[in-house]
This record gives C-alpha cells, sequence and structure tokens, in this order.
C-alpha cells in the first residue's frame, strides 16, 4: 500500500491518476482479521497508516518503526466468578456483587503488553487468582493474589511477558 502523501484540494476537469488514489485516497482506516493479516497485506507500513485488527479489537497507527495501539476502551460487566478471556484486553471489566468475586487470569490468552482494568462496582470482595501455569506480581498484601481493596477501587492487569502479568491499583 501507497504512503499518504496529505491532503489535496483537486480541481474541476483535473484527471484522478492512479497514483493521486493511491496517496490521497486510501488514507482511511484499513481493517484486518488479524496482525497477521495485516502484515501480510502492508509489507511496507509509513508513518500514519492506521488499521484496525477484528480480532483484538483493536485500531493501531503506524509509529515509523512499530504498529502502535491507539486508546480506546469498552466494558464488560460480570456479576460472578469470572475468567478473563483475549477479548477482554484493552477492556475495562467491572464485578458487581454482594459477595467475593474471582477475577482469574488463564494462562496462553494474552500477550506481551496487553492491559485489562478491572473494577469493583459491588460491595463483594475481588481477589484475582493465577490459572495453571499463570504468576502474578503484585504490591497486594499477598503478592501472587492481590484483591480490589474496596468499593469502586480499580487495577490494571499488565501482560508483561507469556503468562506472567503484574496488577497494579487500587489492591490490597
Amino acid at each position: 500500500m501507497a504512503a499518504g502523501l496529505g491532503f489535496k484540494d483537486f480541481t474541476t476537469g483535473e484527471v484522478l491518476t492512479a497514483a493521486d488514489v493511491d496517496g490521497y485516497l486510501m488514507q482511511g482506516i484499513w481493517v484486518f482479521a488479524s496482525a497477521a493479516a495485516r502484515d501480510a497485506a502492508v509489507t511496507s507500513p509509513q508513518e500514519g497508516n492506521a488499521c484496525y485488527l477484528k480480532d483484538t479489537n483493536q485500531v493501531l497507527t503506524y509509529s515509523g518503526s512499530a504498529w502502535v495501539a491507539v486508546l480506546s476502551i469498552s466494558f464488560n460487566a460480570q456479576t460472578a466468578a469470572y475468567t478473563l478471556v483475549a477479548g477482554d484486553a484493552f477492556k475495562l471489566v467491572t464485578v458487581s456483587d454482594t459477595v467475593s468475586r474471582t477475577v482469574t487470569i488463564p494462562p496462553s490468552v494474552f500477550t506481551a503488553g496487553q492491559i485489562i482494568n478491572v473494577q469493583r462496582i459491588g460491595t463483594g470482595a475481588v481477589p484475582f487468582a493465577a490459572g495453571a501455569g499463570v504468576t502474578i506480581t503484585s504490591t497486594g498484601a499477598t503478592a501472587s493474589a492481590p484483591t480490589l481493596r474496596a468499593q469502586y477501587s480499580a487495577a490494571s492487569i499488565i501482560c508483561t511477558a507469556s503468562n506472567t502479568f503484574t496488577v497494579l491499583g487500587d489492591i490490597a
């Protein structure tokens, strides 16, 4: 795909060339099934290119050296114990109940750099648990099993490496 040329004010009668179409009109947000599909189609991305990945629900821009996520957030409301899923990356998972509801971080679902935000909406405790083979680090009283401290507390779960997560936020 061609590099974007910016903005052009076309005049009446001007010939629209293939280069004009590629450089001025093809600058929208490209939609791909996955990063692999994007990388196969866009072999020489240019700084400022943008795309949407269906599998991760992410909008990314090319910085000149790497594809970088653009911040956006959607919500996933839960009222029972919950095991995170791939679709929770870059979302806010809210947990609301009057009794304790554990949020489990499963193995082999997230990749380094992905973040999942969790907020305790109800009065019941929201502890985090590690799935089989998952390592959690935090400043919580039990570093490998932190708990959201109080109603309306929130924390971010950051995947720092394969099956390794750091929980940061209002935790006990």
